[in-house]
């Protein structure tokens, strides 16, 4: 099965802006309810000032009921509209991959306000350019960081996935890697 770049668009592309609305769960009911992590109890850490921004939306950190910290990604776009197709698009992949070096997804949260979130693990190291400054950074196994990140891309387009913003930011180094 052959596809064109522009047929492989993943669930990953980067969106231009970050004034642009949130979305709300009306509309997501279609989504299987797996899909839906089940935990209405998390809480959003420093909330209003999320611990990342980019042009897809905001990252805020949130802790669990059973005190796991996770991510939460808020996606925006120019309307409610679009974000639930991207949301939808990119759950409906990112659920699916499993492999040592892509983060895994957790689920979505319907928060009481009717917002949705993406949740992932929480990396406490962050961003690799951000980690590669940091002290433990600087003495990194820098061959094996971008070996671990180019083993992921793989295996993305051995599943037809495209990126489509491979950047500093977007690559995570967990505390078990090199």
């Amino acid at each position: 099965m052959s596809h064109t770049p522009s047929s492989r668009r993943s669930a990953v592309e980067s969106l231009a802006g970050s004034s642009r609305p949130a979305v709300s769960a009306s509309g997501l009911n279609s989504l299987p309810r797996s899909m839906f992590n089940g935990r209405n109890s998390i809480r959003i850490i420093n909330e209003g000032r999320p611990a990342e921004n980019g042009g897809f939306g905001h990252v805020y950190r949130g802790i669990m009921d059973e005190g796991e910290h996770v991510a939460l990604k808020l996606l925006h776009t120019e309307t409610p509209a679009q974000v639930k197709r991207r949301i939808r698009r990119e759950s409906e992949v990112w659920r699916r991959l499993r492999h040592d070096h892509i983060l895994p997804f957790l689920g979505l949260w319907h928060r009481q306000d009717d917002m949705v979130y993406m949740v992932s693990p929480w990396i406490a190291n962050g961003h690799i350019m951000k980690y590669l400054q940091s002290d433990i950074g600087r003495q990194a196994d820098r061959r094996a960081l971008l070996t671990q990140a180019a083993d992921a891309l793989v295996y993305l387009h051995g599943q037809d996935i495209v990126h489509g913003d491979i950047k500093g930011r977007n690559i995570l180094v967990s505390s078990s890697d090199p």
